[in-house]
This record gives C-alpha cells, structure tokens and sequence, in this order.
C-alpha cells in the first residue's frame, strides 16, 4: 500500500480549487490538497495500526498552523500547474516530525518531493503540450493568494492497482 499525508483547504477554498481543476485536468486522483509528506510505501511487515498510532504520536502536540498560498507556479515547463505554498518554518517542522515519525514504517523515498522543498497545491497535471499556455494564462488571471489555518492532517492510501487516493485517517491538531 502507498500512503501520503496532506491538509485540505478549508471548504470555500476548496470548491474553488476543484472548479479549477476540473476545467484544466479533469477527474483527479484526490481533493486539492498540499502534500506535507510524499506518496510512500509501507514496510510489508509493518501495519496501517502501527502507522496511525506512531501519527497520532506525532502530531498530539502539533499546534495549528498557517498555509499561506501565493499564487500560480509551474514544473517541468508547464506540464503541471498549482499554486505555490509558503515554505514556512511551521511547514517544514511539520513535514520533518511526519518524515521522523513514519521512518521504520516507510520505504526510503527519493526525488524532488521528497523533501517538501516547493510546497503546492496542484490544479492541472499531465497537462498535453497543447493545452499548457491556455492554462497558465487563464490561471495567471485567477490568483489565489490566500491563507487558512491547517487544523487537521489526512492520511490516505491506495495499492498499486488503485488510481484514487482513500481517507484512512484524519489526526486533529491541537
């Protein structure tokens, strides 16, 4: 099973992004989101029971914090959209307690995500080279620079076989 950890926007929020991405993309894997830890996979012989108990560690004493989302971005000349994140400490203390947390439970993870070094939002993925400069300007035109407090954590899987991501869990923070 592969599993990732992200916070939603709060609901307003969210059916802006989904109206967004629904013109560009298209069905999507998963709910407008930002990632705070990148897809992994679970150790064969560690359980989902074990990993929900070693987050609910984790984030007992986190505290809400702030998502401040900046405006339109891009990788890989245009082939994915989103909306740039903030790279705040209180991100990036997070994401470091989650990567502690899950690190006998996952299989080591590489590449460019795995460090929460962009944090975003993606609205469009995958997007055909035809399509990229009518979506970047139409999206340039719809700015969303906003902020809202990240109250909970979500974990989600799916097997290799899956293209939908699932809820397992949300941890509160307090």
């Amino acid at each position: 099973m592969r599993y990732y950890l992200n916070a939603s926007p709060p609901p307003l929020l969210l059916k802006r992004l989904q109206a967004l991405e629904a013109r560009w993309q298209g069905p999507s894997a998963s709910l407008p989101h930002l990632t705070l830890l990148s897809p992994r996979e679970r150790l064969p012989d560690r359980s989902e029971d074990e990993l929900i108990t070693q987050l609910l560690n984790a984030t007992h004493n986190m505290s809400p914090f702030m998502i401040r989302l900046l405006g339109i971005g891009s990788f890989n000349e245009l082939e994915n959209i989103h909306i740039c994140a903030e790279r705040s400490a209180e991100i990036v203390a997070c994401h470091q307690q989650l990567v502690d947390a899950t690190r006998d439970l996952f299989a080591s993870a590489a590449g460019t995500f795995t460090r929460l070094e962009h944090p975003h939002m993606t609205i469009a993925d995958h997007l055909p080279i035809e399509r990229r400069a009518a979506a970047w300007r139409a999206l340039s035109e719809e700015p969303v620079r906003e902020e809202f407090l990240c109250r909970q954590i979500n974990l989600l899987c799916r097997t290799e076989h899956e293209r939908t991501w699932f809820p397992v869990f949300s941890f509160p923070l307090r």
